[in-house]
């Protein structure tokens, strides 16, 4: 979410000082992924995880605390600064609900983390192509000499079609049972609406 804000409204991130940019960028990336996969390595070596699958729903139980526990952070740090587009606030605000809500969730079902992720950039994607907008973008290839341009529709489509792909691989690779991955979706789905109802 953070690359399409990025790309299609450069303009949100456009500081005095370009160091505050790559600022946000990394801490964006440190908070929500860095900082979870080194946790993840750590508590693997320390017997807390026995594979990073997570095949067990207890292994699940320290990973989706840790991680939200980063999530919410970022959140904190940025919810209140007018430097940052209320579109990847509430994309994070979201992120950290379907964290919380995945691991109240599995109390009682192993539900796919997969689909709750793919499900939430997915309605993340929707709700900014639908009720903020930003038309197209382009990319370009210098060693083409080319640039595509990409609407906001075909970038949604794209979306749409990776999501599926996840929930078919998992029940492919018999990781989860249907209603795990429907719920996944659900969740990741729900999250991020709230999160636009709360800071919309």
């Amino acid at each position: 979410m953070m690359l399409l804000l990025l790309a299609a409204v450069p303009e949100w991130f456009s500081y005095s000082d370009p160091r505050r940019k790559i600022f946000v960028i990394l801490t964006v990336f440190f908070l929500t992924a860095v900082f979870p996969i080194i946790g993840m390595a750590l508590m693997k070596l320390q017997g807390l995880v026995k594979t990073f699958q997570m095949k067990e729903k207890k292994e699940r139980i320290a990973p989706l605390i840790f991680s939200g526990v980063f999530y919410l952070w970022l959140y904190i740090n940025i919810r209140q600064n007018p430097g940052i587009p209320p579109a990847l606030i509430y994309f994070v605000l979201g992120s950290v609900i379907s964290l919380f809500l995945a691991l109240f969730i599995n109390n009682f079902s192993k539900v796919s983390l997969h689909t709750i992720g793919i499900g939430g950039l997915l309605t993340g994607v929707f709700l900014f192509t639908f009720f903020i907008g930003y038309g197209s973008l382009g990319i370009s290839f210098p060693l083409l000499n080319k640039t595509f341009i990409i609407t906001s529709e075909m970038t949604l489509i794209f979306c749409t079609l990776v999501a599926g792909l996840v929930g078919t691989a998992r029940l492919y690779s018999r990781a989860h049972q249907e209603d795990e991955i429907y719920g996944g979706y659900l969740t990741g789905i729900l999250s991020q609406l709230i999160a636009f109802l709360i800071v919309y």
